[in-house]
């Protein structure tokens, strides 16, 4: 079997210390691979087992069907020699399933910290022979990493071929301008200060915030952080910035700490520290009043038998008053909880996440919450194993929910799903423009690397596209005042002028 080095940023594994063990399970669509990997002292580390089990359909990703596919799982994992927790150092998932928060919560009693973490992969090099692959495995295969990259040059090459040829109708991309502000690899979250003409930009891969000047197209700042970013939201009247962000607590076991990091503006400089709960999934600020809410997780147990799946866990909604930088108030608000939003005149939140319900099970959507109450006021039940989007034109009363399967688009008034439009290879965060009822939502499906247009007043796909050309797309962000977009591509930013 042959070995890859696979050391830190290159393919998104931390590096780890030498003889630990290191699980991936690749939720690919032509089948689920769990492999085994073994770290060296030198940082990198070395596939040891891998095996090919049946693909995941969508209606697997759920507390009833995921039990098989945990099962399944463990049985490579004992057949590679690991037979507790203990065993595993850290356990990354990958595929469009590694973000969804059941498939997560499944998976995490399966490694000793409980903890998974999310792999990005990127090209890695040959470095020979690895000497602890098992003999004799008929259903051993190489190296995960280099499945994954071997799949994206196909998906590259494939694409390149069809622009080279003129891909029917579609245009190439024009030349916009573009300016690096962090790491290829990594998510992007940006906001928009039209009125001081910037624009920040969240990497979380990088730990860091990019401070954009929008009109000369370049980096005046950049801001550096001590944990991983999960979420920014930005208060132009307070000057105030404020990123969410969650890290390990120093010792081993520990519940990943969640934390706010205030950043005034004008000088960007960070001027209060606030501890939030445990594990951070997203920020929004209520211009209105301006308090900060910051959503977390917070697990209460976990099930001793690996092949059940855990639901022993809360997510919470914690409300920070920035003038006394301290949490004013904390309350639950179900299972699990990611990205959130604010209506101002409403007064009401919008939090990704699930509820789970004795009878019915784990329900999977937007949680609705009255923040005069502090208090759950329904949910929006989206048909979708995990929403990896969220965003809100709240002057056309409509959410769009990105998933694993399509986009969404939920009324605010009867909170139901009123549109499905069916793309596969949407993600990232999502633009709007509150002008124009649009919104845009980065695609790196079959059809090229584009933003999709949705309009939103007719809940429908427009025909027209923003074509980037051949760069990975990690999501875009709309200055309201301008309209100028910004597509977030690969570690770069992408200025794109306003619609005429």
């Amino acid at each position: 079997m042959t070995g890859v080095d696979v050391s830190g940023p290159t393919t998104g594994i931390a590096p780890a210390p030498g003889g630990s063990r290191i699980a991936v399970i690749d939720f690919g669509s032509a089948a689920l691979t769990v492999a085994l990997l073994t770290a060296s002292a030198d940082g990198s580390a070395r596939v040891v087992d891998s095996r090919e089990l049946p693909p995941v359909s969508a209606g697997d990703l759920t507390e009833s069907g995921l039990p098989p596919v945990v099962s399944a799982a463990v049985d490579v994992l004992r057949g590679a020699g690991i037979t507790s927790p203990d065993d595993i150092h850290a356990l990354y998932l990958a595929g469009y399933a590694a973000h969804n928060p059941v498939v997560q919560q499944a998976f995490r009693p399966l490694c000793a910290d409980q903890r998974v973490k999310q792999l990005v992969p990127q090209p890695v090099p040959f470095v020979g022979p690895g000497p602890t692959s098992p003999v004799g495995r008929p259903n051993s295969r190489s190296n995960l990493p280099l499945i994954i990259f071997a799949v994206l040059v196909v998906i590259v090459v494939t694409v390149g071929v069809v622009v080279a040829m003129g891909g029917g109708d579609r245009r190439a991309a024009p030349d916009y301008p573009t300016v690096q502000v962090g790491r290829e690899a990594g998510s992007k979250q940006g906001v928009v200060d039209s009125a001081d003409g910037r624009l920040y930009v969240a990497d979380d891969m990088a730990k860091s915030v990019a401070v954009v000047d929008t009109a000369n197209h370049t980096v005046v700042s950049t801001i550096s952080f001590q944990d991983e970013i999960v979420g920014i939201a930005l208060d132009p009247e307070l000057h105030r910035l404020y990123v969410a962000g969650q890290g390990d607590r120093g010792h081993a076991h520990a519940a990943i700490r969640a934390v706010l990091w205030v950043v005034d503006t004008t000088t960007n400089g960070v001027v209060a520290t606030i501890e939030t709960g445990s594990e951070g999934r997203g920020v929004a600020v209520d211009p209105g009043t301006h308090l900060v809410y910051v959503t977390n997780e917070r697990f209460l147990g976990y099930q001793l038998d690996p092949k059940t799946v855990n639901v022993n866990a809360a997510a919470t909604l914690s409300v920070i008053d920035p003038r006394s930088a301290t949490v004013a108030a904390s309350f639950e608000l179900g299972t699990a909880a990611g990205e959130v939003l604010i209506d101002p005149a409403t007064r009401v939140a919008y939090v990704a996440g699930s509820r789970y319900d004795q009878v019915r099970g784990s329900e999977n959507g937007v949680i609705v919450v009255d923040l005069a109450s502090n208090q759950v006021a329904g949910q929006i039940t989206v048909p979708d194993a995990g929403l990896v989007g969220i965003a809100a034109d709240f002057t056309a009363n409509t959410l769009v929910l990105v998933g694993s399967d399509a986009i969404r688009l939920a009324d605010t008034v009867s909170r139901t799903v009123e549109a499905t439009l069916r793309v596969v290879g949407a993600s990232g965060s999502i633009g709007v423009d509150p002008v124009r009822h649009v919104a845009y939502v980065a695609d790196n499906g079959r059809d090229g690397y584009q933003l999709l247009i949705v309009e939103l007043a007719e809940r429908r796909l427009s025909d027209a596209s923003i074509e980037t050309g051949m760069k990975l797309l990690v999501g875009s962000a709309v200055d309201p005042r301008s309209r100028a977009i910004y597509a977030f591509v690969a570690g770069m930013v992408m200025f794109v002028p306003p619609p005429q």
